[in-house]
């Protein structure tokens, strides 16, 4: 049952891990022009 829940995880991390880093590559390549309240 421990097993399981720790490739739920790891799966979980993953997911989160891949979607930041496909968000970064993406406002990396694009340099799109933030607005003032998400700067801070």
């Amino acid at each position: 049952m421990k097993k399981r829940a720790y490739s739920v995880v790891g799966s979980l991390l993953v997911a989160v891990a891949s979607l930041f880093a496909f968000t970064g590559c993406y406002v990396f390549l694009n340099k799109p022009t933030m607005p003032k309240e998400l700067r801070r």
